[in-house]
């Protein structure tokens, strides 16, 4: 699904925006497609790669999941002058080997269950809180986390949330 402008449109100076296609082509025409409009929101476009491309990067980020770190190479970053680079990370080792990687923040999850990746093993806030509290790098929470759950992380070490349903579905009000 193509990232929607109006919500690019609703979100905060300084926020930013991973477009994520299985499909890397249509990342790259979903990234060109609303760069215009985040760069007057101030809004950081990142695309997620899992491979390098051999032309110029389209956004002012990448993101690199987990799995695909082993496809890159720092010859591939310095080439494509990525503005601001993310990993995924579901482990301490993980987010460790994203900030080896040369990654600015990882994305840490999930954190608590989530719709949206039903198969994975919630790391819990406890879990979350010590990765994010010996990771050198910046560790944004990604998984099940709500508006109510917020305050919650950015407490336990949180460089700030991150997700798909936070923005896109009404919040059910749970407590997480």
């Amino acid at each position: 699904m193509p990232v929607s402008l109006d919500l690019v449109a609703a979100l905060p100076f300084g926020s930013a925006v991973i477009i994520r296609n299985r499909d890397q082509e249509q990342s790259l025409a979903d990234a060109r497609a609303v760069r215009e409009l985040a760069a007057r929101q101030g809004i950081t476009i990142s695309v997620s790669l899992s491979s390098p491309i051999t032309g110029p990067l389209p956004t002012n980020g990448l993101h690199i999941p987990e799995r695909s770190l082993v496809n890159w190479k720092a010859s591939d970053l310095d080439r494509l002058q990525p503005g601001f680079i993310t990993t995924s990370a579901h482990s301490r080792a993980a987010a460790w080997r994203g900030w080896c990687a040369g990654a600015d923040a990882v994305l840490l999850s999930p954190v608590f269950p989530t719709a949206s990746h039903p198969e994975g093993q919630a790391l819990g806030l406890m879990r979350f809180a010590a990765i994010a509290g010996t990771c050198p790098c910046p560790i944004y929470a990604l998984g099940g986390v709500t508006m109510r759950s917020v305050r919650r992380m950015l407490r336990v070490g949180a460089q700030g949330i991150a997700g798909i349903s936070l923005f896109t579905a009404p919040d059910d009000g749970a407590e997480k």
